[in-house]
């Protein structure tokens, strides 16, 4: 019935929650022109529950992609954190035309999540993170979508955070379309047609209003059933219609837009776990000259970033790819260096977040 409910209404992106393996199984086989993003959250392989993103690769083309925990070891598998009853995961996705022009400027990323049900401040610790890494992941150069089961009515206060930062404020698909939404308010079923609730579940969009630009058009509540009274999930699936506006050539100000649109130059973001002793930082060494050329005494030194993350960003010419990195550690107290084992790291895509651990 989500397969069918999916061919029906013909998404280009769906943000499915609780998908089990043998059911993504299920909707890769029914599902042919979409390819698909997730990972099981107890053990970053098949176990447990996915959260998965499908999108039509025949019109999407997919540019980078991750899945990381909500919690303190974002980067764990099986990690959780804030008294959270279960493993929570947000699986996210870069993606661009196929065709076009101009489908770099139509670029987009969405961020797909279920938030705990019982653990207000997990709920609230994830939501931060999340938005965190949507930073990290997108520099606020490209429309975001935020979509997920939120385990919180309309009007609570999670609700009012997401809709309400400073600098960073997302939309509701359903109250900023420019049509009125259809369909009824609630979303939790518990699989009978007939039972409403409070509205959990969300599309949320986002733009700097100064490089692409993105327009909710519909919001809609499906109240598709099966067999008289039999609804596909237990949730009603949502959906929203975006357009997104790419400024033209001549109407670029931006100068940190234009140069990358003039020179092509692309941004690559390294950022690795790694918890240091005093007096200790940690760089980046590989075979770019940016990347110091192997050479640890001019490898750059990342930025250290709460929680133990250390990032690190560079624009590359896109001949710069395919490259190879590792990371290494230096003690300032001796001017010792050490270096991360195992094999090269290898960057071949010009499009990339490098999320990684440190081998050991």
């Amino acid at each position: 019935m989500v397969a069918s409910t999916v061919r029906s209404h013909r998404p280009d992106v769906v943000g499915f929650q609780e998908v089990l393996d043998n059911q993504l199984q299920f909707l890769i086989k029914s599902l042919p022109t979409y390819s698909y993003v997730g990972i099981g959250r107890e053990d970053g392989k098949k176990g447990g529950e996915y959260s998965p993103v499908f999108y039509d690769h025949t019109k999407l083309e997919l540019i980078s992609s991750g899945t990381f925990w909500l919690s303190e070891t974002p980067t764990i598998p099986g990690s959780k954190s804030w008294n959270s009853a279960c493993t929570r995961v947000c699986t996210w996705v870069g993606l661009r035309p196929r065709i076009g022009a101009t489908r770099d400027q139509h670029r987009f990323y969405l961020f797909n999540t279920h938030l705990d049900h019982e653990s207000s401040k997990a709920r609230m610790e994830g939501v931060k993170l999340i938005f965190e890494t949507m930073e990290q992941i997108t520099f606020l150069k490209h429309p975001i979508l935020f979509c997920g089961d939120l385990n919180v009515p309309n009007g609570s206060s999670l609700i009012k955070d997401i809709t309400s930062r400073q600098g960073f404020q997302m939309k509701d698909a359903q109250t900023f379309a420019k049509n009125p939404s259809h369909g009824p308010s609630a979303t939790f079923t518990g699989f009978r047609f007939e039972y409403n609730t409070e509205k959990i579940d969300y599309i949320f969009f986002w733009d700097d209003q100064a490089h692409t630009k993105i327009e909710a058009i519909q919001h809609s509540v499906c109240t598709d059933v099966f067999d008289g009274n039999h609804p596909p999930s237990d949730h009603r699936p949502i959906t929203a219609d975006f357009i997104f506006r790419a400024p033209s050539p001549e109407t670029i100000t931006s100068p940190d837009l234009e140069r990358h649109v003039d020179l092509g130059k692309i941004r690559c973001r390294f950022s690795l776990n790694y918890r240091c002793e005093f007096g200790e930082e940690v760089r980046v060494v590989g075979s770019l000259g940016e990347l110091g050329g192997w050479n640890a005494d001019r490898a750059p030194l990342m930025l250290w970033n709460p929680n133990d993350r250390w990032t690190l960003d560079l624009e590359l010419e896109p001949r710069s790819f395919p490259f190879e990195y590792k990371y290494i550690v230096v003690d300032n107290r001796n001017n010792k260096c050490r270096w991360e084992l195992g094999p090269n790291r290898t960057v071949k895509d010009v499009l990339v977040v490098q999320n990684d651990h440190w081998e050991k």
